[in-house]
């Protein structure tokens, strides 16, 4: 969306407008779901999601789209019980790639709002050593990990590895 967000948002609803494919239709939903969390519309996100998520004709790739941008998108407005069955349906799809750290970003906000920060610790460390020494992964990890770092007040080593993130 790189700063203009308005009109990424309308460029997008143009291209979807023009879409008579189901499948693709899917597709450019999900994406706009993800475009709606990142305007900071998270009710929205999960409105455009659903019907995604409800579909039997959407394809992975929207699936785990839909699903990524859901469970982060309910992590931040409180339905901690809606993240699990999101986070997995996300991480079943064939293909999660990257998405698989929105998800992580979702469950370890929910680990911190409703269990332990050791809990949300172990969850991000999952997630570092899934990505080992693998960039981007790695260093989403790391700010996955910083995030529960400063929970704990661990500011210090926070600090350092948002520092490697950044680097990366």
């Amino acid at each position: 969306m790189l700063d203009e967000p308005e009109q990424a948002m309308a460029f997008l609803a143009e291209m979807r407008a023009r879409v008579t494919d189901p499948s693709a239709a899917h597709t450019f939903d999900a994406l706009a779901a993800t475009f709606d969390m990142n305007a900071g519309d998270p009710r929205r996100a999960v409105e455009v999601a659903a019907p995604v998520l409800a579909s039997s004709s959407a394809p992975e790739l929207a699936i785990a789209w839909a699903a990524a941008t859901a469970t982060l998108a309910s992590a931040r407005l409180g339905r901690f019980g809606d993240v699990g069955p999101l986070a997995n349906r996300g991480l079943s799809a064939q293909h999660p790639g990257l998405l698989r750290f929105t998800i992580g970003l979702g469950e370890i906000t929910t680990s911190l709002m409703t269990e332990t920060v050791m809990r949300a610790q172990r969850r991000a460390r999952t997630f570092m050593e899934f990505s080992g020494l693998q960039e981007p992964g790695r260093a989403i990890g790391e700010v996955l990990l910083a995030r529960t770092l400063m929970a704990s007040g661990e500011l210090a080593t926070a600090i350092a590895l948002l520092r490697e993130a950044a680097a990366a």
